[in-house]
């Protein structure tokens, strides 16, 4: 069974209408909350600001959640999981999503059929839709806690 490779071009590959695969592009206007309701993976390697991050998505009606499962719909990833990406560099989250998928390629019924389907949310993309949603909705709990996040991470 071939290995999984994460890379910087598999990460942003995007299909045939020049849509990514594998991330959510936002809701530039702020109006449609694509995060609603939804179940986010947030890797361990994001430390400080973490209980404002899980706060701020709360607030949009998102719920970050600590552990991988079948559950989770996006996985959130980090600006610096992007950064070291593009030079070739994978960290420890680049290497846990290469375990999980060859744990799913193992348990496929037909591993040569099994496809990467993983989607993913840009932190960077996360932290612009928090504070616009905020500015259009006029709330400022989750503007304040997504703030204290990127203060202090």
């Amino acid at each position: 069974m071939k290995a999984i490779n994460f890379t910087y071009d598999l990460l942003f590959s995007k299909n045939k209408n020049g849509k990514y695969n594998h991330i959510v592009e936002m809701d530039k206007s702020y109006e449609k909350n694509y995060l609603y309701g939804k179940e986010i993976f947030i890797p361990t390697q994001i430390k400080n600001g973490r209980d404002n991050l899980f706060q701020a998505l709360g607030y949009i009606g998102a719920y970050g959640n600590n552990s991988y499962d079948e559950s989770i719909h996006y996985l959130f990833m980090p600006n610096q999981t992007v950064d070291a990406l593009m030079l070739g560099i994978k960290d420890d989250f680049v290497l846990y999503i290469e375990d999980v998928c060859t744990k799913q390629k193992a348990s496929y019924k037909d591993p040569a059929k099994w496809q990467f389907r993983l989607k993913f949310i840009l932190e960077s993309d996360v932290v612009s839709f928090i504070k616009g949603r905020g500015e259009i909705t006029g709330s400022q709990l989750e503007t304040k806690q997504i703030e204290e996040y990127v203060r202090v991470h």
